[in-house]
């Protein structure tokens, strides 16, 4: 028999807090932690046996699963390009809740021509995602480089691509909601609606 949300609520934080020495501090992390995994993903959060950390990273987090990391999950909770990659393109998914129903756009980082990164699953957080493994590109951005590398993480943003600074992107629309829940325990409000410069 399972158990009830109440049960695993309180089992979260009292684990959470128990970890942390039972701060407050602990406690209201491990809150919001749980509030943001029932926000991204309730139902999956309520029925699937996983933690409440497990269900910020929303479907497709697994190795193998076909998709790539976070960029801040993979440099140091940094939500842009890392160095020796470049915004190669981008796709949206529309209605976000993460950008308060506005679309949320994912910006391929990959690999700029010469610069190899060694294909592997990230382990860094519940984001674990491909690095470096996907060859592709949809190349609405730096149409200056040529070549297709590989897509070693996704930038993540609430703003439009062609808005952000030195992102260089055209405003050819790919669309894929497929991708609307993923997320990072990195990803935050704060980096993912960048200032317009």
């Amino acid at each position: 028999m399972g158990t009830s949300l109440a049960e695993r609520l309180v089992t979260t934080l009292s684990t959470v807090g128990n970890r942390r020495q039972a701060t407050r501090r602990g406690f209201l992390a491990a809150a919001t932690l749980t509030g943001t995994a029932l926000a991204v993903d309730p139902v999956g959060y309520v029925t699937r046996p996983q933690s409440a950390y497990a269900s910020v990273c929303g479907p497709g987090a697994s190795c193998g699963a076909g998709w790539s990391a976070m960029c801040c999950s993979i440099y140091k909770g940094h939500n842009y390009c890392p160095p020796n990659t470049y915004a190669g393109g981008w796709w949206k998914a529309d209605r976000s809740s993460f950008c308060g129903g506005a679309a949320r756009y994912y910006i391929d980082c990959n690999a700029k021509p010469g610069h190899h990164f060694h294909c592997h699953c990230n382990k860094s957080n519940c984001d674990h995602r491909y690095v470096a493994c996907n060859v592709f590109r949809y190349g609405q951005c730096n149409t200056q480089v040529h070549g297709v590398t590989a897509v070693v993480c996704r930038k993540i943003s609430c703003t439009p691509p062609w808005k952000l600074k030195h992102g260089n992107c055209g405003r050819s629309s790919r669309t894929d909601n497929n991708t609307a829940k993923h997320n990072a325990p990195c990803l935050t409000r704060a980096n993912t609606f960048p200032v317009h410069k």
